[in-house]
């Protein structure tokens, strides 16, 4: 009777840990419905992922599996060990708030594991399933009792040890940003030095961003939009202009990605939203059309490799626009105001 209400109780509290998955889901269903985009967030989220999941991949995923979960252990020790230690003994002790938390932990495992994504800035959604974990393994340590007095010692520098640990990790891979930041404030390093290479040497660079913004705020009205190709939609936030288009960055007209191509399945979504982009841009008529050549992914050609293989769109930008101004590695295009022809 016990094992048969234990399993009740686990069935029931799986339930409502499902069914606050789904229902965190609804405002976004609902908002996308009632701005008439249902289609659009469903080929977003689940057609274009669809296509992404069979892109050829050039390694194997068991042991890409085992190299990325010792990478996180080794980058996120506090959360690694701890967790682990939290699962073991909650497992052990037949706890069943351990067991939900643990299936927790593993679908969102396999959710990065199937996307191919794996333990880089895709781990976020592990994260909190672990902090769980990683708190009740804490607490498990800390509440732990021994007779023996070289156990307890043992135990208490085996948490210093992780917490440590921890901290020079963390040190270790902030130092290059705050080293950067203390050249900056004592007046070594140029602000448009210290922000040209703005988080990681230059992937992302703030400060060509920061000048072609406010360059095209400074000749924009408030009303007016922009379209930035190129997989660097900071432009639209810093200049305070409009997107003239649903689309934010490039992935979905990628032809290659990781030195591959895109399978031929995808061929027919990706030419239905070549089409939307240009009819938007034909319709919304942005008064700058940025061309990005900053190559931020160096597995995926997505800037201007990718727009010449887009046709349309390059005839677009070169029939309808005039060349006005090159900063950093950004071209930026002025609407020709004396092309009133609306046809390619």
């Amino acid at each position: 009777m016990r094992d048969k209400t234990g399993a009740k109780i686990i069935f029931k509290k799986s339930a409502l840990l499902i069914g606050g998955f789904v229902a965190i889901q609804i405002p976004v269903v609902v908002y996308f419905y009632l701005r008439g985009a249902l289609r659009d967030l469903i080929e977003a989220v689940f057609v274009f992922n669809y296509y992404y999941l069979q892109q050829p991949y050039n390694f194997k995923l068991f042991g890409r599996a085992v190299a990325d979960i010792k990478a996180f252990f080794l980058s996120f020790p506090l959360l690694g060990v701890f967790s682990l230690l939290g699962l073991s003994y909650g497992l052990l002790r037949r706890e069943r708030n351990i067991f939900l938390i643990g299936m927790w932990t593993l679908a969102s495992f396999i959710g990065l594991w199937v996307l191919k994504h794996m333990f880089n800035y895709h781990h976020v959604p592990l994260i909190p399933p672990l902090s769980v974990l990683a708190g009740c393994g804490l607490g498990y340590m800390i509440s732990a009792r021994f007779r023996r007095l070289d156990l307890s010692i043992l135990k208490y520098a085996f948490m210093i040890f992780i917490f440590l640990w921890s901290a020079v990790i963390f040190c270790l891979a902030e130092a290059p940003h705050y080293s950067r930041w203390f050249s900056y404030i004592r007046g070594d390093l140029s602000k448009r030095d210290y922000l040209g290479e703005y988080v990681s040497g230059g992937e992302f660079s703030y400060y060509p961003a920061h000048v072609t913004a406010r360059y095209v705020a400074g000749r924009t009205d408030e009303e007016d939009c922009i379209f930035v190709w190129g997989y660097q939609p900071a432009v639209y936030f810093l200049s305070d202009r409009k997107n003239a288009s649903r689309f934010i960055f490039n992935y979905p007209f990628l032809t290659y990605i990781l030195g591959e191509m895109i399978p031929s399945s995808y061929a027919p979504m990706r030419g239905g939203m070549r089409k939307t982009l240009v009819r938007e841009l034909e319709s919304s008529e942005p008064k700058y059309i940025i061309i990005s050549t900053w190559e931020s992914n160096p597995k995926a050609s997505l800037d201007w490799v990718e727009f010449e293989r887009f046709e349309n769109l390059r005839n677009f930008v070169f029939n309808r626009y005039l060349f006005e101004k090159k900063i950093g590695r950004y071209f930026i295009y002025r609407q020709n105001e004396e092309i009133n022809d609306h046809s390619l």
